[in-house]
């Protein structure tokens, strides 16, 4: 599974990308054969108050799916990419799974 990491936090990188890398492999891991690649983006969010919050933007392409992206905010940084894992594995699962239940053909009353 091909997993990219991008931050803004330079001294924590190593030991981040290495843990949102567990988390994922983790969540995907029913759907790794699916899995075309996931990128991985860690940002923090200095505004106007004074609480930092942390985004960890989880984006991953499927194969033969919509690209999809999953965007988790909180103030610590691994509970958000916890979060963005477990809710991209869920995604990835119902993606799958309407990916592959057969469509109902359309009558033509409900066509029109």
């Amino acid at each position: 599974m091909d997993i990219r990491f991008q931050s803004e936090r330079t001294p924590a990188d190593v030991e981040l990308a290495a843990y949102a890398r567990r988390c994922l492999l983790l969540r995907l891991q029913r759907r790794d054969d699916r899995v075309d690649h996931v990128d991985v983006e860690l940002v923090d969010a200095a505004g106007r108050v004074p609480r930092r919050d942390s985004y960890c933007i989880v984006r991953m392409k499927l194969h033969g799916l919509p690209a999809a992206t999953v965007v988790d905010v909180g103030a610590d940084v691994h509970f958000a990419i916890d979060r963005a894992a477990h809710r991209a594995g869920r995604l990835a699962e119902e993606q799958v799974r309407q990916a592959d239940s057969p469509q109902l053909p359309q009558t033509e009353a409900a066509a029109t």
